[in-house]
């Protein structure tokens, strides 16, 4: 719970240094402290999932969990320290691999909930055609236009092998909840960090990104949370 809060104090101070180098300087260690203190954050998470791991039995999805935290640590400091947007979202791609695969339900059980599926299939690949339309033109020209559709399918897919965890066994009611509310949070930081790199001369777009950390921290929290499996409803 102490590094759960410590992640999110410096997710608060960071967006307060981010708004301040907006509207007030550019200075480089500015700058410099705000990115240590994002990545702090995701490595602090990372520690917290490492520690509710060391409480539960082991399982393949709590493996599944460690490695796709660590994974999204190696994201972070290509992406927050480095600004290698591409090799960043390489990895979250990786991420949201290793999340779908611990959160879908076995592949047995597929027939039996396919009636259930129906809806949340065609809701999750009508937002994907959806974003991928609107974005078609303020993409076309970018160099990262086919990675990001690309992660933009393994997020999608990810929400909704969320929302599906709830058939899943190995999960809890309560960690099904924590599970898709994170993936829903994640969605959304990744919306404001797309945001700039469709209108990068835009002013909110720019203030949306200052505030992915609002959506990403608690996202992370969720997911890790959802680790725990010693209250099982």
């Amino acid at each position: 719970m102490i590094l759960s809060m410590i992640a999110v104090v410096l997710t608060i101070v960071s967006i307060c240094i981010d708004f301040k180098v907006e509207q007030f300087s550019s200075e480089l260690s500015v700058i410099t402290l705000s990115q240590f203190l994002r990545l702090s954050r995701t490595v602090i998470i990372t520690f917290v999932v490492l520690i509710i791991s060391k409480f539960q039995k082991k399982s393949a999805q709590m493996s599944l969990l460690v490695f796709s935290f660590i994974v999204a640590s190696i994201a972070d400091t290509f992406l927050i320290l480095f600004e290698k947007v591409g090799i960043g979202i390489l990895f979250f791609g990786v991420m949201q691999i290793l999340l779908i695969v611990r959160h879908l339900p076995p592949i047995h059980s597929f027939d039996v909930l396919k009636p259930k599926l129906q809806l949340p299939f065609i809701t999750a690949i009508g937002f994907y055609v959806f974003f991928c339309i609107t974005s078609s033109s303020f993409l076309r020209t970018h160099p990262l236009q086919i990675p990001i559709y690309l992660y933009g399918l393994l997020l999608i897919l990810s929400i909704l092998s969320g929302f599906l965890s709830k058939y899943n066994n190995a999960f809890s009611t309560e960690q099904s909840k924590l599970i898709f509310r994170g993936m829903i949070l994640f969605l959304l930081s990744d919306i404001t960090v797309l945001l700039p790199m469709i209108f990068p001369l835009d002013d909110f777009a720019q203030n949306a990104r200052d505030l992915t950390g609002l959506f990403y921290t608690p996202s992370l929290l969720f997911l890790a949370w959802s680790g725990d499996n010693t209250t099982r409803q």
